[in-house]
C-alpha cells in the first residue's frame, strides 16, 4: 500500500460520486459521514468560506476501502473503519502534505490506530477526549405504561424553545462549541440546525421532553439529541419521545435507526436497551497535544496525564465531565488536586483550563470493588450553586458498611448525588459529572 492510494479533495460532489456507494454500503457504521457530508453538499461551498472541508478516500483497483472527512482545519478528522496499516499510511500521507490534524474520531479501534500512527509520525500525544456507544434499533418496544400525553412535531413557532433546550443539552454534555454558537446567535452553524424535532407534551399541551432526528440518508436516520429538563426527569418522558421519533423514522422508510450514548451514563443506556436499541460498537474521539509533561507527571499510551510512577496496568476510573467546574482528588499517599478556575487557587496541585481538564484528567488509580457497583463515591454539586443542599433529597439505598447513599435534586433543578458516603474520606470526588470504570 502506498501513501498516494489516499486521494484528497475539497470537491464534495466528486467525493460522493466516487465514495458515495461505499458510505451507503454500511449506513450504521457510517452514520456520521453520511449525515455530515450530506449537509455539506446541500449547504454548498459558499457556506464554508475560506475553511473548505477536506475529503479523502482510500482507493485501489477502482474500489474504495475507507474514507475520511474534516470539516475545518481546526476540527477532528472523522474516519471510517481502517486497519492499522491503512491508518499508518494515511498518517504518513497527511504529514507529507503538511495537513493539520488536531484530532480524530471514528470507531474505537480505527481512531486508536490512527492516533497511535499520528504520534509515531509527529510526536503529538493522543488524548482520549470522549467515548461513545453506538446503538441500532432492533424491535421497537414502547414502555408500558407510557406517560400521559402525546408526541407533536415541533414547528416554526417552537424554534425558541428548541434552541433553548438544545443549549441546555449542550451545557449538560459539555459541548462548548455549540453553546458559543448559539450564544452568538449562529443557530445555522450548530449541528442541530438541520435536524427535525419532536416534543412530548402533557395533556394540557405543555412540552416536557424533546428528541431530534436527522434526515434519512442511505436508509438511515439518527436520533439526536434527546433532552428532558432536569426537573422533569424520571417520569418516562424521554422514553416516550424517543419511541415517537423512532416510530416516525420507521414509518418514513428507514431501514436503520441509530443513536449514540455516553457509556458513563447508565440511565440513558438502560433506557435505550429497554426500548429495543442494540449496542453495535464503541466510538472514540482523540485530541492531539504537543505538550511535554512537567516533572512529576507523565502520559500513558492513551494520552492520559498521570503522576509519574503510576502503575500503567492498575485499574482506573474515568471522569466524564458534564460541563462546569469540578474538583478532582487522586487517591494515594500524596493526593493531588486538579481544579478548574472557580475553586480555591491555593489548593494543592495545578489549575487547568476547562479544555485541558476535559482532555487530560481522565484517570484515578482505584482498585475495583473498593466502592459499591465499581463506582467512585461522588457528589454532584453544580457550579451554578456550589454546595447547595437538596430541597428534595431522599434516601435510596444503603451502601458499603451501612453508609447511606442519597440521591435527589439541587435547588437549581440539576440532579445531584450518586453513592455519596455520609462521612467524606480521602479520595472522594466532588465534581459536576459522572465517574465510570475505564
Amino acid at each position: 500500500m502506498r501513501p498516494d492510494d489516499w486521494h484528497l479533495t475539497e470537491d464534495v460532489h466528486d467525493f460522493l460520486a466516487r465514495a458515495g456507494d461505499f458510505l451507503r454500503s454500511r449506513p450504521v457504521l457510517h452514520t456520521m459521514p453520511l449525515t455530515v457530508i450530506e449537509r455539506l453538499r446541500t449547504d454548498g461551498a459558499a457556506a464554508h468560506g475560506a475553511e473548505a472541508p477536506v475529503f479523502g478516500r482510500l482507493e485501489r483497483g477502482g474500489e474504495v476501502h475507507a474514507t475520511f472527512y474534516q470539516r475545518t482545519p481546526s476540527g477532528p478528522l472523522s474516519l471510517t473503519s481502517v486497519t492499522r496499516e491503512q491508518a499508518d499510511v494515511l498518517a504518513a500521507r497527511l504529514v507529507d502534505l503538511g495537513h493539520p490534524v488536531p484530532g480524530v474520531s471514528g470507531d474505537h479501534d480505527s481512531a486508536t490506530s490512527f492516533a497511535e500512527a499520528w504520534q509515531r509520525h509527529t510526536g503529538a500525544v493522543p488524548v482520549l477526549d470522549k467515548r461513545l456507544h453506538l446503538y441500532r434499533l432492533g424491535a421497537l418496544t414502547p414502555p408500558e405504561p407510557l406517560p400521559e400525553g402525546r408526541g407533536r412535531v415541533a414547528g416554526e413557532q417552537d424554534h425558541e424553545q428548541v434552541v433553548r433546550w438544545c443549549r441546555e443539552f449542550c451545557v449538560d454534555v459539555g459541548e462548548s462549541v455549540s453553546v458559543e454558537a448559539m450564544d452568538a446567535g449562529s443557530w445555522a452553524d450548530t449541528r442541530f440546525a438541520d435536524k427535525h424535532f419532536t416534543f412530548w407534551e402533557t395533556p394540557d399541551g405543555t412540552p416536557v421532553s424533546m428528541a431530534g432526528s436527522t434526515s434519512m440518508v442511505g436508509g438511515m436516520i439518527r436520533v439526536d439529541p434527546v433532552y428532558t429538563p432536569a426537573h422533569l426527569r424520571g417520569r418516562g418522558y424521554a422514553g416516550a419521545v424517543t419511541v415517537e421519533v423512532s416510530r416516525a423514522a420507521l414509518a418514513a422508510g428507514a431501514t436503520d435507526v441509530v443513536l449514540f450514548t455516553d457509556p458513563a451514563n447508565p440511565t440513558s443506556n438502560a433506557l435505550y436497551r429497554r426500548l429495543g436499541y442494540v449496542l453495535v460498537t464503541d466510538f472514540a474521539v482523540y485530541g492531539f497535544s504537543h505538550d511535554v509533561p512537567e516533572a512529576g507527571w507523565e502520559h500513558d499510551r492513551h494520552g492520559t496525564r498521570l503522576p509519574s510512577g503510576t502503575d500503567p496496568s492498575a485499574p482506573r476510573h474515568r471522569l466524564q465531565q458534564g460541563g462546569g467546574e469540578h474538583l478532582l482528588t487522586v487517591a494515594g499517599a500524596e493526593p493531588t488536586v486538579a481544579h478548574t478556575p472557580g475553586h480555591a487557587p491555593g489548593a494543592a496541585g495545578r489549575s487547568f483550563s476547562g479544555q485541558e481538564s476535559r482532555q487530560r484528567l481522565r484517570a484515578l488509580p482505584w482498585k475495583p470493588g473498593r466502592v459499591p457497583g465499581g463506582r467512585l463515591p461522588v457528589e454532584r454539586t453544580p457550579a451554578r450553586c456550589p454546595g447547595a443542599a437538596s430541597a428534595r433529597a431522599s434516601v435510596r439505598v444503603r451502601g458499603r458498611g451501612g453508609r447511606r447513599r442519597r440521591r435527589g435534586r439541587c435547588r437549581c433543578g440539576l440532579a445531584w448525588g450518586h453513592g455519596v458516603p455520609c462521612h467524606p474520606r480521602p479520595g472522594a470526588v466532588r465534581h459536576t459529572g459522572w465517574v465510570g470504570q475505564w
